[in-house]
Parts: C-alpha cells; sequence; structure tokens
C-alpha cells in the first residue's frame, strides 16, 4: 500500500506510486474505499480504515523511502532544511542509511551520510563534504540534489558503489571502467613515452578507508623498474605490490590487507610508497575492521 500511494493517471506531478486500480487513476485508500463495493456509514469510518490498513509495520523505519530533493531555488528553504535535519537524525540514530544523488555541472554525483552533518562522496579524492556544502551545491538551472533514506547496511551501495566491486561509481567513469558491472574494473591504460610526462604519479588510495580491499591508481612516466610497497606506521615493509620492470602509462593495482605471507593485517594506518628511477612518492591509506 505503501508502494501504491500517489500516482494518478491526469498530469504527473507525482510518480513515486502506481495507484490503487489497473490505470492508477484511483491514488489513496481513502478514494479507493468510496468505490460502490464498500458500504461506510460515514467519511470518518473510510479515514479510520485507511489509517489502519496503513498502521501495520514494514519491518523499518518511516525514514526509509523519505526522500526530498532541492533545486537552485529551494535550497534556501527553512522548511527544507527542518526536514533534513529530522533525515540525519534518524540516519544518526542507525534507523536508515542515507544517500543522495546530484546533478551537478552536467555530471550525476553520489553521496553517504557519514554522520555528524557530513558526506562522502562516489569520487575518492574529493574527501568528505559538509551537510551544508552538499545542499548548497546546486546553483543552476536543471541542478539537483535528491535525498533518499535507504535501509541500513544499503548506503554504500545505493549512494556510492553500486556494483560493490570496491571501487566507486565516479572514479570508475574516470578511470574508464562501468560501475555497474561487477566484472569491469579500472585496469591498465598504456600511453606513449614522452620525455615530457613526468616521472611519476600516486594517487591515492580507493576506497579510503577500506575493509579489506582498496585500489592504489599510479602513473609512470616512462617504461622501467617500478616498485610499489606497503609499510606500516613503525616503517616495516608488510606487502610488496609491485617489483619489476613497467611500461609507461597509468596503472592499478589492489591491495587485500594481507601481508607477503597472506596473514591478514591488523586494523590502523599503513603508507605505500612507489619508487620510479630517483622518484619516491608516499602515501597513507587506513584499514578498518
Amino acid at each position: 500500500m505503501y508502494q501504491k500511494t500517489g500516482f494518478t493517471n491526469g498530469a504527473c506531478v507525482q510518480a513515486r506510486g502506481f495507484g490503487f486500480i489497473h490505470d492508477g487513476s484511483i491514488d489513496n485508500l481513502v478514494t479507493f474505499l468510496h468505490l460502490p463495493v464498500f458500504n461506510f456509514a460515514n467519511e470518518q469510518q473510510r479515514i479510520d480504515l485507511a489509517s489502519f490498513l496503513l498502521s501495520f509495520d514494514t519491518g523499518l523505519a518511516p525514514s526509509v523511502g523519505r526522500e526530498l530533493t532541492i533545486t537552485p531555488l529551494t535550497k534556501g528553504s527553512v522548511s527544507l532544511a527542518a526536514q533534513l535535519d529530522s533525515l540525519y537524525a534518524q540516519a544518526d540514530l542507525g534507523n536508515c542509511d542515507l544517500v543522495a544523488h546530484a546533478f551537478i555541472g552536467g555530471q550525476n554525483r553520489g553521496y553517504l551520510y557519514t554522520g555528524g552533518k557530513t558526506f562522502t562522496t562516489d569520487f575518492d579524492p574529493e574527501g568528505p563534504i559538509t551537510a551544508d556544502a552538499l545542499r548548497a551545491l546546486p546553483s543552476a538551472p536543471g541542478e539537483a540534489v535528491t535525498y533518499l533514506g535507504v535501509p541500513p547496511g544499503d548506503g554504500t551501495r545505493m549512494g556510492l558503489d553500486r556494483d560493490r566491486d570496491g571501487y566507486r561509481d565516479r572514479l570508475e567513469v574516470l578511470m574508464g571502467s562501468d560501475p555497474a558491472n561487477p566484472l569491469s574494473i579500472p585496469s591498465v591504460a598504456a600511453v606513449a613515452e614522452s620525455p615530457a610526462a613526468p616521472a611519476a604519479r600516486l594517487m591515492q588510495n580507493a576506497p579510503n578507508p577500506f575493509n579489506p580491499m582498496t585500489a592504489i591508481g599510479y602513473e609512470v612516466g616512462r617504461s622501467g623498474p617500478v616498485k610499489l610497497h606497503v609499510f606500516d606506521v613503525s616503517g616495516r615493509l608488510v606487502r610488496s605490490l609491485v617489483d619489476g620492470l613497467q611500461p609507461a602509462g597509468k596503472h592499478v593495482v589492489k591491495w587485500d590487507g594481507r601481508d607477503d605471507r597472506g596473514n591478514a593485517v591488523a586494523s590502523g594506518r599503513y603508507f605505500y610508497r612507489l619508487r620510479v628511477a630517483d622518484k619516491v612518492l608516499t602515501r597513507d591509506m587506513t584499514l578498518l575492521k
């Protein structure tokens, strides 16, 4: 009944449901109960029965399925801000996961609420974004952010990584793989050598923090020996990910949170170091279990 409520076969102002009969012309229970096959003494009986039918527990909090869309014209609305605050509170209590899908600057973007009025994005290099900054994003006609309460545990799939392959959606698009296909992951993209190319570039791993798998992207300016190693905070070598000759181009390697002996390592902060010729680059990452 929750899924049916809200659709009519007239001008489309509410397309969330699909109506209570086959053609969608009856959009709610009270109207449905006016059909001549029912016999009520008065209107209050219809309203009471509709309320009773809608009171059955769905097994999920009312915040699951709650949807709000903001545009450049409505992002300053006090009432919308209050409704968003209620969604943040429900997510903080664990009653739902909260995701947001935005269309900004001609690009689709995904976000997941992580608590404390902060969201993480489906493009790792962007880092976290505050709830107020996300709400302020729509600025041009056609731009919008839609918030949706989803079942607890489904937020990552519905907001960041739809195929659950460990690579976030916009990162996959940037690196040339299909974010909707778990068999399609970023791979090596060889490029021609150039004397002007940088000796090496090291990208931030994604996802970060991670559990149990993360991907590390790097670029080699010219073919030659390449080393990519993981160290713990004490400087001890944990894992050798790359150690050999590689062609010029962009490369991606995965780390599964295990050491060179195949043992799972503990949660914590780790460092990965890329060495190409005399160029050494280092970044840090976090494993959470």
